[in-house]
């Protein structure tokens, strides 16, 4: 474009000689041509590009420490949650990677207004062209496209940088991240399951059942409530409690779609309370572009909690190279950059983006998360914990990887060249600092073999403490020794947390047609709406809200198992396996089962004194 021309054109007029202590590099990040992207041709040289810029975070074993303290329930810290400002200033990297990194740029005519730095300093951002990037890092930039999807990307395989700042720099993205917006269609394509309706059929909104507390013939508010021994439970306008979800490449719920339903399922609520929508990294809320998943999540989600205040926000991630034409990276980073800036968030965040990690990427999957790049974003929900806010993700509809039992016909293969079978953890999922939620079917709840929820062990995370007792007493009376050598690490982060229904709503779409569907990520809605009103309850007796859940969840599943609706019967394969079987406790295929309000409700309503050993349990 002539508008990239001139950028560029400008860029090449700032760089003088660049010093010699810049010239030698060395290989920062390589992966292979991962699967179902094509290389197409080389990159348009006056495409521009925005790149982000990690710096280390040197004080990590500082925040995990503080982390560790204030999520566990034995711990005398617990529920000190720290400010905004106390987590930024843990975080300020160290002035000698500022310095390196800054004078790096400025020597190829990065500096001034052309710099833009995060709100917690940990990171720059910086518009070029793609000629610029590729002399910065040494590289080739080539136009990839997705093979299912059709969609374009600007992408590199491996890139470099000076061996003077190797070691001031966590990473640089977009290079290696292969990302796709999962729009509806593609994750409808890839599970067959996501708009799922009873006998293919579509009904009017006057003709849904009336609100009832039976789940026979499909999952309403009443059946949830019931089910979950949430009656007469609600959230509140005035203790400070809120819940929000994050939403990318401007897809967000419909208000007038809320209203009606809201209106059919909660008849005596009164009015129902419009939820703020925050727009970060150019994200948009047009109110004419939205899915079946995002609807159902805003209808159970914020209907279960109202009056709570609810917040969305609209987090862009399609540019901006060349919006229109290419497909942009995964915009983790801009939406906990913002967050983690606020100085309230919302008590509970629940997460619908669905990507994939890891060393191994699913051959029906979109990303291949590079292990810096997980490590980082996974180190910013931590935070989020520790600022008091719990995190929930869904844990979808992969299985292990894929849902087959049969080695000779599996999608799950290594990213790696060797093409071995390898189980294909999600990120985030795998995250420890993140409580996935499992998926569930039917009444009385069983795991949903036809639809699986995810599964899995990380390739990244090790195991972390509170996950210890759980998780090896699975592994020792459950799977054989020696079992999957080679497509699993057993000794790592293992999900999910808990679980709750995944299929079969009623709901309101469109404003005018209400369906039955299947929907795995509302999972996150159902539970997070236990959690929002556990904390509703909590502030009401002037306690901090539960911040990062997963050491309290694994202490009340080992003392007080009646807080969870367990499924101990069940199978779930995947990956030519097996797989996994369902247990007494927690398990592979839905943690420790769905919420049992009314049991939470007791077991956290007070300052913890539990009377055991946190080491007995493997707490934090």
């Amino acid at each position: 474009t002539v508008r990239g021309v001139i950028l560029a054109l400008s860029f090449s007029s700032l760089v003088a000689a660049i010093p010699s202590k810049f010239t030698a590099h060395r290989v920062k990040d390589a992966t292979p041509s991962p699967r179902e992207w094509v290389k197409r041709s080389r990159a348009p040289a006056d495409a521009s590009i925005e790149l982000r810029i990690a710096l280390p975070l040197d004080n990590w074993e500082v925040v995990e420490r503080h982390i560790t303290e204030v999520s566990d329930p034995y711990h005398a810290r617990y529920g000190q949650h720290l400010s905004v400002e106390e987590i930024k200033e843990l975080n300020t990297p160290h002035q000698d990677s500022v310095d390196a990194v800054t004078e790096w740029l400025a020597a190829h005519g990065l500096h001034g207004d052309l710099l833009q730095r995060s709100t917690a300093g940990d990171s720059f951002k910086v518009k070029v062209p793609v000629s610029v990037a590729e002399k910065l890092m040494k590289t080739e930039y080539h136009v990839w496209e997705h093979s299912d999807s059709g969609k374009l990307t600007i992408r590199t395989t491996e890139y470099s940088v000076p061996s003077s700042v190797h070691e001031h720099i966590d990473f640089i993205q977009p290079t290696t991240l292969f990302s796709l917006p999962p729009t509806p269609e593609l994750i409808s394509k890839r599970t067959g399951a996501l708009s799922r309706k009873a006998n293919d059929t579509t009904l009017p909104v006057s003709a849904l059942s009336a609100p009832s507390s039976g789940c026979n013939v499909a999952v309403s508010p009443a059946c949830v409530q019931q089910l979950y021994n949430m009656d007469g439970i609600k959230g509140s306008a005035s203790s400070g409690n809120g819940i929000g979800f994050a939403s990318f490449h401007d897809i967000t719920p419909l208000r007038e779609n809320y209203r009606t339903f809201f209106e059919k399922y909660f008849p005596t609520a009164g009015a129902p309370t419009p939820w703020e929508v925050i727009l970060v990294n150019g994200g948009r809320d047009t109110q004419n572009r939205s899915s079946a998943v995002f609807e159902v999540v805003a209808q159970y989600g914020f209907g279960l909690t109202h009056p709570t205040p609810a917040t969305v926000w609209s987090t862009g991630g399609q540019g901006p190279v060349e919006a229109t034409e290419y497909e942009e990276s995964a915009p983790w980073e801009e939406y906990l950059d913002y967050v983690l800036s606020h100085p309230n968030p919302p008590p509970t965040i629940m997460l619908l983006y669905e990507p994939l990690h890891p060393s191994a990427l699913v051959a029906h999957a979109a990303f291949l998360v590079p292990k810096e790049y997980a490590q980082r974003v996974c180190r910013q929900f931590g935070q989020l914990g520790a600022r008091g806010v719990s995190v929930l993700y869904p844990a979808a509809e992969t299985s292990l990887g894929d849902a087959s039992d049969d080695p000779n016909d599996t999608i799950c293969r290594s990213n790696d060249g060797s093409n071995k079978r390898k189980f294909l953890p999600r990120f985030p999922a795998t995250c420890p600092y993140v409580t996935v939620v499992g998926k569930t079917v039917g009444i009385p709840e069983t795991p949903d073999f036809v639809y699986p929820g995810s599964t899995g062990f990380s390739e990244y995370f090790k195991r972390p403490l509170y996950q210890e007792l759980a998780v090896s007493s699975y592994l020792k009376n459950h799977v054989t020794k020696g079992a999957y050598s080679g497509i699993i690490n057993f000794r790592s982060s293992a999900y999910p947390d808990v679980a709750a229904l995944g299929s079969w709503y009623e709901y309101v779409f469109r404003n005018e047609t209400g369906w039955i569907m299947s929907c795995p990520s509302n999972t996150v809605s159902l539970f997070g709406a236990v959690v929002s009103n556990l904390n509703t309850v909590r502030l009401s007796k002037k306690l901090p809200p539960l911040g990062f859940l997963n050491p309290l969840l694994y202490a009340i599943g080992a003392l007080y198992p009646k807080a969870f609706n367990d499924m101990s019967t069940g199978n779930i394969p995947g990956c030519g396996t097996p797989g996994f079987n369902a247990s007494k406790g927690w398990d592979p295929l839905t943690g420790f089962g769905s919420p049992n309000f009314g049991v939470l409700k007791d077991n956290v309503s007070f300052p913890f004194n539990f009377d055991v050993k946190s080491e007995e349990l493997g707490s934090l």
